[in-house]
């Protein structure tokens, strides 16, 4: 009669914490890409998650089994400076586009891999930035992107 008492507890206090996490935990459903609209040079429009909060950052897209073409994650930071990224718990790869103050893109590293976290590699750009853009890996590529190009949102 306890066991069973202490079960229905323990299934209890389960339910409570998947509950919590799945409320606390950003999703990565299509719904969420819907937070900020970024337009590039070429006129493509991207439907953008933004993270501006710690632990937002620190998941970025690593909660995505996939991204769009027309998807990406907006990081904002609340002053320019050297913003470092890793691949930690990603499932596919990226491009990854620093930006100023200005929204102009400042450095640009294409087709980082998951892998690569295992390895100890981070991407660290050499100038300042205030916003990160994350899209699918060849975006750059796809749509000629380069340094100094104006992004808006």
């Amino acid at each position: 009669r306890d066991f069973w008492k202490y079960l229905l507890l323990l299934v209890g206090v389960g339910v409570v914490i998947v509950l919590i996490f799945s409320f606390s935990l950003p999703s990565c459903s299509s719904e969420r890409f819907n937070e900020q609209l970024v337009t590039v040079p070429d006129g493509t429009v991207l439907e953008t998650a933004v993270a501006d909060n710690i632990n937002e950052r620190s998941l970025g897209l690593s909660i995505c089994e996939e991204l769009a073409a027309d998807q990406a994650m907006l990081f904002i930071f609340n002053k320019s400076d050297i913003y470092s990224f890793w691949m930690k718990d990603m499932h596919f790869p990226i491009d990854i586009f620093w930006l100023d103050e200005h929204k102009q893109v400042v450095y640009i590293h294409e087709h980082a891999q998951p892998q690569e976290y295992d390895q100890g590699i981070s991407y660290v750009p050499d100038v300042d930035a205030r916003y990160v853009l994350e899209t699918v890996a060849g975006f750059a590529e796809d749509h000629e992107m380069s340094i100094g190009n104006q992004l808006s949102w």
